[in-house]
């Protein structure tokens, strides 16, 4: 698309030609690109040297105290077995996606010690482990402690995935960041919410906008900002879509949009949703599963006390963006990266 910025997206192109005619122009494509190749390195084969357990230097370190406060439960959320006998994965959580440069110069010294620097970003903003000795995750966890790497949790309801939204974004409406932190306070030790097995692979994501660079198309719960107008100004809200996932088989079911809530009053309604689910799902019924059977009137009903907020005058802050405290919010939206 030249003529239209906003839609020089391949889902435009998808759409208007339909998934064979883009695979087949798609292939012929790769066709050519291939045949410019110089012919010294097949590029576009998988190198899967990393199908095969890596040669450290030195044995990965296996020393740990005895006493290791918080390993049982990183353990049980953070790492999972290989196929490869005896070598785990682990999930190096990242809060909110976020890492710091000291950390990350930690984490490529420890990676190199336990797994020969395996390893990868993943898609729900964390960093993954590959190779790790079973015998080496005591000292792991011990090492990534001291890091400030060894959060548990991760690929649970606490861990959400949001965009970087209008902290640096030119296109996003609301502050993602803000809301996501705001959202993760629920899960906090000792909350009871963060620890319920029921809620414990339910996915939260969310985008700074209606593009979909937060994936909350496809989460169980999902949010993209939104502005909407409330006594004459204009107040930061959230579109809640509900039900989204991707199947078994890597295809995509996106939510039931429901309705649209300010941003203060998101958390509370998380926390109103997750509570009614609890209260009136079957005995072995899933988040996905109930969100499918319940219908849209239903979900309305839960969060309607959370669509309205008081008046400017009674209360002001309600009329801010959560990540954008002590700001009047004004709906600003520049020239995007991809708008090319």
């Amino acid at each position: 698309e030249r003529k239209d910025k906003n839609r020089a997206r391949l889902k435009y192109l998808v759409a208007k030609w339909g998934i064979e005619l883009f695979r087949q122009e798609f292939l012929t494509e790769r066709t050519q690109v291939i045949l410019t190749g110089s012919g010294r390195q097949a590029f576009w084969k998988l190198n899967l040297e990393e199908e095969k357990a890596p040669v450290l230097k030195s044995p990965a370190p296996t020393t740990a105290s005895a006493n290791l406060p918080g390993f049982d439960a990183w353990q049980r959320t953070n790492t999972f077995e290989q196929k490869q006998k005896g070598y785990y994965g682990v999930n190096v959580r990242c809060p909110l996606g976020d890492i710091s440069s000291d950390q990350m110069r930690n984490l490529a010294r420890i990676s190199r010690a336990f797994c020969d620097g395996r390893m990868r970003t993943t898609i729900l903003q964390n960093i993954l482990l590959q190779w790790v000795p079973q015998a080496s995750l005591r000292a792991l966890f011990a090492e990534l402690g001291k890091a400030g790497l060894a959060a548990k949790g991760a690929e649970t309801i606490a861990d959400i995935t949001r965009c970087p939204g209008a902290d640096t974004c030119q296109i996003a409406i609301t502050h993602s960041k803000g809301l996501a932190l705001a959202i993760s306070k629920l899960f906090e030790s000792g909350s009871g919410l963060g620890d319920d097995p029921a809620f414990k692979n339910i996915t939260i994501r969310i985008s700074g906008c209606t593009n979909s660079c937060g994936h909350h198309h496809v989460a169980n719960i999902g949010f993209h900002g939104a502005s909407k107008n409330v006594d004459s100004r204009a107040v930061p809200h959230y579109q809640l879509m509900i039900g989204g996932h991707t199947d078994p088989n890597g295809g995509a079911v996106f939510g039931k949009r429901i309705t649209q809530i300010p941003a203060k009053r998101v958390p509370e309604a998380v926390r109103a949703i997750l509570e009614v689910f609890k209260k009136e799902k079957g005995a072995q019924e899933s988040f996905i599963q109930w969100a499918q059977r319940v219908d849209t009137a239903k979900f309305k009903e839960i969060v309607e006390p959370f669509t309205l907020i008081p008046p400017f005058d009674q209360d002001p802050e309600m009329y801010e963006d959560l990540g954008d405290p002590g700001k009047p919010f004004k709906l600003v939206m520049g020239k995007g990266e991809c708008a090319a």
